[in-house]
């Protein structure tokens, strides 16, 4: 990995190790093939020059050695002294007694060592008893008359040779450095003639990227200059379609802001008309539960004036009984007490519908017991429920008073009710329950609201927050709901609801106290 990293960092390093490992490789067959040749050429010539020593030794002293002439054959042996290389010389006698030898020590004794007996059995011909990179052994038969009568033999050096060998394989290896450093000097020029303009094509795609206007020309004919030329039309285009593509998008996005910006108040409508539909039902239930009281007082009104005219005729005829008229009196004394109950409860019908009402359109934080918010949407929303089988159970304690807005929670509270009472139970066909569990926990008001209605599908419970979803749309169910419960909770109370849906539906709704 880290080699290809290096390998791969920069083309002109590429260039440069390139041909400084081509150089390399070349050099360095060329150098050993030419070391090779040339050991093989010394070490084939040397031998050649040993045998043609030691077979004109052999020659030149035959006929010293048929006469037995020790000084002729001495004078022989050391005049070979001066030839290149030269270890020893000397001529033996076929039982291999040295007759003269370089080293004079030598002459008289025979040589016992086991390439010397070889020669004892050897036929009478050139023989390399030793040839190896640093000697070279070779005798010659010594011949009289077709007779063989002793050897000539000769010992030869190859330290020149060897020497040579190393001189030329140091001038090749030095050739070859020198190669390696004039190929690199030539790819350093290349790559720097490439690389400065491809650097200059890298910089200039990084201006672009970063916005900048930019011009890719470069002065080459070669492919660089075609690449450049390329880079520059690609970008010309490329410039008048982000052009295009840029007033598109900037029309697109005005479009799509008028469109956002009419949904939102559409949106906005549609809650306004929810929030007056739903103090439509309050004034109609309202309506419905003043009507009784007021009707009452009305009714014993009549009967009071009806009475009151009675005790009129009856003083002007001066025809009074004082039974009757006490019976009357209590009559009338009766009308008044009813008619004054029934009055008093209507004022506090009107005196719950304001606060409710106010309530409803307020916004302002407002310090209020929870059980007396829930006690006017009872009430308001009796009419709804006093036809039907619904029970509702309301568990809150008299002391949870709380900081909050008390509208916000009265139409939360009233749109679930609604919601058991349209879905849940089919708009009040279905007897069923109704229970409302409200507790302080901490600074938290913890609301669960529950019904044993028809409950909602895993599929809808899903949705059921979402705005617009409905299963009554056909029965006109505008699907803002429990949306506005959503809204009502997460926004204007910074609180949460959660629904489940078993037997029925379980919400519940945390908020906190201020």
């Amino acid at each position: 990995m880290l080699l290809k990293k290096f390998w791969t960092k920069s083309i002109g390093r590429q260039l440069i190790l390139g041909i400084a490992l081509v150089h390399a490789v070349l050099m360095s067959i060329f150098v050993i093939d030419l070391v090779s040749r040339e050991k093989n050429f010394l070490i084939d010539l040397s031998r050649k020059q040993a045998i043609g020593l030691a077979q004109t030794l052999a020659t030149n002293g035959s006929s010293w050695v048929l006469a037995q002439d020790f000084i002729g054959m001495e004078e022989i042996i050391n005049s070979q002294s001066g030839f290149p290389g030269i270890k020893y010389a000397l001529f033996l006698d076929t039982k291999l007694e040295v007759l003269a030898f370089t080293d004079n020590k030598k002459v008289g004794k025979y040589l016992a060592d086991n390439i010397s007996k070889t020669l004892l059995k050897a036929k009478a011909e050139t023989h390399l008893l030793l040839d190896n990179y640093g000697y070279i052994d070779v005798v010659a038969p010594i011949m009289a008359n077709n007779q063989h009568i002793g050897w000539a033999r000769v010992g030869i050096s190859r330290k020149g040779i060897t020497d040579n060998i190393k001189l030329v394989t140091q001038n090749g290896i030095f050739y070859t450095l020198f190669a390696i450093i004039i190929g690199v000097i030539f790819a350093w020029f290349m790559s720097r003639s490439l690389t400065v303009d491809i650097r200059k094509l890298v910089s200039n795609a990084n201006k672009l990227e970063a916005g900048e206007s930019i011009n890719f020309t470069l002065n080459r004919e070669d492919e660089l200059g075609q690449m450049a030329d390329n880079f520059q039309s690609l970008n010309e285009t490329l410039d008048d379609k982000v052009k295009t593509r840029t007033r598109q998008l900037t029309e697109a996005n005005n479009k799509l802001e008028y469109t956002i910006n009419e949904l939102k108040q559409t949106r906005h409508e549609l809650i306004q008309s929810e929030k007056m539909a739903s103090l439509g039902r309050l004034v109609a239930g309202f309506a419905h539960e003043l009507n009784t009281p007021l009707g009452v007082a009305i009714g014993t009104a009549s009967m009071l004036q009806r009475k009151v005219k009675q005790v009129n005729d009856l003083m002007e005829q001066e025809e009074v009984d004082v039974d009757e008229l006490l019976s009357t009196l209590e009559s009338i004394d009766k009308a008044s007490d009813l008619t004054l109950s029934n009055l008093e409860r209507a004022a506090n019908l009107v005196t719950s519908f304001k606060r409710t009402a106010v309530d409803q359109t307020s916004n302002e934080l407002q310090t209020f017991h929870v059980h007396h918010v829930i006690n006017d949407i009872i009430t308001t929303l009796n009419n709804k429920f006093k036809k039907t089988d619904i029970t509702i159970q309301i568990n809150c304690p008299d002391d949870i008073k709380i900081k909050s807005l008390p509208g916000a929670l009265e139409q939360i509270i009233t749109n679930l009710l609604m919601n058991s009472y349209i879905h849940g139970f089919n708009e009040g066909k279905t007897a069923g329950a109704i229970q409302l569990n409200v507790q302080l926990n901490k600074d938290q008001l913890h609301l669960e609201y529950s019904d044993n209605g028809k409950g909602i599908t895993s599929e809808n419970l899903e949705k059921i927050f979402e705005p617009f979803f409905t299963t009554r749309r056909a029965n006109g169910g505008s699907g803002l709901g429990m949306y506005i419960c959503y809204n009502l909770v997460t926004t204007q109370l910074h609180g949460t609801i959660t629904c489940e849906s078993g037997e029925g539906v379980v919400f519940k709704i945390d908020f906190p106290i201020e």
